[in-house]
């Protein structure tokens, strides 16, 4: 006898369960944590979860299946509808799995756990951890499993305090949204993820616990989610009960009502991926920042820069950029020390930092070369304002080290401007005589730093945007001849 046919599906059952016609019946009152769940609702979870995931009728049987059946265990979903969930599990952990789910769906808890083996399509057994919740009203378990076969040949025997708590930690949370976003249910898998017990949150509304920052980008995956067959993903943070936040990422889908088409109900599986999240930012700053003084590099210099000029055709206004040299810096490194010289260069961003407005751009352009992209000017003085703040700021001595010791330096700027009238780069207006040069500062003979000299900024645009090319609009406000000593390079002890 096939020995799937010889279990009988009545094997789920607690003592005051009857099998009746073909119906398990219940002696005792519906209610669970799943009870909110329609069967339609229970399908779309299923599909949302990364996990192995099911639908079981108390009579032991599949219902529905998701993908990750055939990509985890080898089974064609259709194969397994209607087979009795328990005919997979080892000879040996049987017995203890109808019983903790027994003790489920008689009452005695409203979610589980129970670790088994269970038969992949191969013949093999793999180790799965399941999660188990109850709709007593639709006689259904909903169930997530997480292969654990790895961390069960690693350790013969581990704590099983601990292997529970690693679980529960990483279990997926399930929430269900109302049409206006409200939180009508959420699963136990809450408390661990966000530290608010479900109680906390429900009826509550969602967007009240995404980052302010994260809110425009919650709402478009909310939208996407809307369509039938649609389910929209996305990663964003969360407040949890500490205040702190947490990377979630979210996968979800709305239950359309088909007679008005209004949004019935949002379901969201939600998961923890802040180490995941963590280490792609970090590969990102890497990628686009200066390893010294953490400003942005020249990819981002580069990529900011043709935002901005993109942006010029859509708005009107100016935007400027101030190239920024500290002279004579070598001085600094072959008289005091590389060390000295980075913790200069760490200093000046620190203040550039600060003279900038939050949505410009400060850049280590290499070297003791600075870039600064400032949008949204209405006039270019400006800009020319602003570049006198800079001198005024760089020119200050730099205290180094524990001893303080004092480095002042001197500073070169060139300023370039582009408006969206003109459409193409331009001179910006400065205040007091100007010598016109037709060389920039790289190409100008060394007397260059020690007087004023202005040209026109085409050339400075494409020498950021592209990085080669001739720096062509500079100015340069000097210290005294008193303050200044080796090339421009005074210390104070």
């Amino acid at each position: 006898m096939d020995q799937r046919a010889a279990l009988a599906p009545t094997q789920f059952l607690p003592p005051d369960r009857t099998a009746c016609g073909g119906l398990i019946m219940s002696s005792g009152r519906a209610r669970g944590v799943a009870t909110v769940l329609s069967s339609r609702s229970a399908g779309v979870l299923v599909e949302l979860s990364a996990d192995i995931a099911c639908v079981m009728g108390f009579d032991g049987q599949l219902r529905q299946l998701n993908a990750s059946w055939q990509r985890e265990l080898g089974y064609p979903v259709d194969t397994l509808r209607s087979v009795p969930y328990v005919t997979l599990v080892h000879p040996d952990d049987r017995d203890e799995t109808l019983r903790r789910i027994a003790t489920l769906t008689a009452g005695g808890a409203d979610a589980i756990e129970i670790e088994n083996r269970f038969q992949c399509h191969d013949g093999t057994y793999r180790w799965l951890r399941w999660q188990l919740t109850v709709d007593r009203g639709e006689e259904l378990l909903y169930c997530i499993a997480r292969d654990i076969t790895d961390s069960k040949l690693g350790d013969g025997a581990p704590d099983s305090a601990a292997r529970y708590g690693l679980m529960f930690d990483a279990t997926d949370a399930i929430a269900v949204l109302d049409g206006d976003g409200v939180l009508t249910y959420v699963s136990p898998a809450s408390l661990q993820l966000l530290g608010y017990a479900p109680e906390e949150l429900v009826g509550k509304p969602i967007v009240g616990l995404i980052h302010p920052e994260d809110g425009a980008l919650a709402g478009i995956a909310r939208k996407r989610a809307t369509g039938t067959n649609d389910t929209s993903s996305v990663t964003l943070r969360y407040r949890q009960k500490d205040s702190s936040y947490a990377w979630i990422e979210s996968r979800s889908k709305s239950i359309i009502d088909p007679p008005t088409g209004a949004v019935r109900e949002t379901l969201t599986v939600m998961r923890d991926v802040g180490e995941r999240k963590e280490a792609q930012l970090a590969i990102e700053r890497l990628a686009l920042t200066d390893a010294l003084t953490g400003l942005a590099n020249r990819l981002l210099l580069s990529d900011r820069l043709n935002q901005c000029l993109k942006r010029l055709k859509r708005t009107r206004g100016l935007v400027g950029v101030l190239m920024l040299d500290l002279d004579h810096f070598k001085v600094i490194n072959d008289t005091l020390g590389h060390q000295v010289g980075d913790a200069v260069l760490v200093a000046a961003a620190h203040r550039l930092q600060h003279l900038a407005r939050p949505d410009d751009t400060v850049a280590r352009f290499g070297g003791d070369e600075f870039v600064v992209i400032v949008q949204g000017l209405t006039k270019s003085e400006d800009l020319s304002a602003l570049a006198d703040r800079v001198v005024t700021a760089l020119r200050e001595p730099y205290r180094i080290g524990k001893q303080k010791e004092e480095v002042v330096t001197t500073v070169s700027v060139g300023i370039a401007g582009r408006s969206a009238s003109r459409g193409r780069p331009r001179a910006v207006p400065g205040e007091g005589p100007r010598t016109r040069s037709t060389r920039g500062l790289r190409r100008g003979p060394p007397g260059a730093r020690g007087r004023t000299t202005r040209d026109g900024a085409a050339a400075a645009t494409s020498d950021v945007r592209g990085g080669t090319g001739t720096r062509v609009s500079t100015h340069h406000r000097s210290l005294d001849r008193r303050d200044c000593r080796s090339g421009g390079v005074a210390t104070h002890r």
